[in-house]
């Protein structure tokens, strides 16, 4: 399956920013993005790779606090639908 023009334009737009602290922000729904100001010039692989790398760290503790939260929701959830625990 080909690239569609959509997705060409999109990796010419990354390649043409580079990374500051700045350019990163939290969003709301918690987690890190790259959100870029100004064009710097192309990006590679590697410099895509860092990007994706760093957010995903800086993304960590809030995914932690998450998967923490969703899986007490279920155990609180099944014990409400499963009072006897015959589903276990």
């Amino acid at each position: 399956m080909g690239k569609t023009t959509e997705q060409e334009e999109y990796e010419q737009r990354l390649k043409d920013k580079l990374i500051n602290d700045e350019e990163v922000i939290s969003g709301d729904d918690g987690f890190y993005s790259y959100w870029p100001k100004n064009s710097r010039g192309f990006l590679t692989s590697d410099n895509l790779r860092f990007i994706a790398k760093y957010l995903d760290e800086k993304s960590q503790s809030w995914h932690k606090e998450l998967d923490e939260y969703f899986s007490k929701q279920r155990a609180e959830d099944q014990a409400r639908l499963d009072p006897l625990g015959f589903n276990e």
